[in-house]
């Protein structure tokens, strides 16, 4: 795969977490790593998917696609679209 930042054939991963926004007065916490890097429009995405940490006696199902890369004052920002499912 071809990486317009560095100019040279590459794949990797990324490692995410976070903290769900409040819905219902409770969070969960996500995290994880993506799949592969996935050509995509002169760039990559990747995809993800997991299950969130049980609070209030659920957790959710999550998935979906990070979106194509973009550098914005230095600092490196991605996009991602994603589904849930209450379980």
């Amino acid at each position: 795969m071809y990486n317009p930042i560095e100019g040279c054939q590459f794949s990797h991963i990324h490692e995410y977490r976070g903290t769900t926004t409040v819905d219902d007065q409770h969070t969960h916490n996500y995290y994880g790593y993506t799949g592969g890097a996935i050509p995509s429009a002169g760039s990559h995405v990747h995809y993800y998917q997991g299950r969130t940490t049980v609070d209030d006696r659920h957790s959710h199902e999550y998935g979906g696609y990070t979106g194509p890369f973009y550098i914005y004052s230095s600092k490196l920002v991605i996009f991602v679209s994603y589904r849930r499912k209450k379980s």
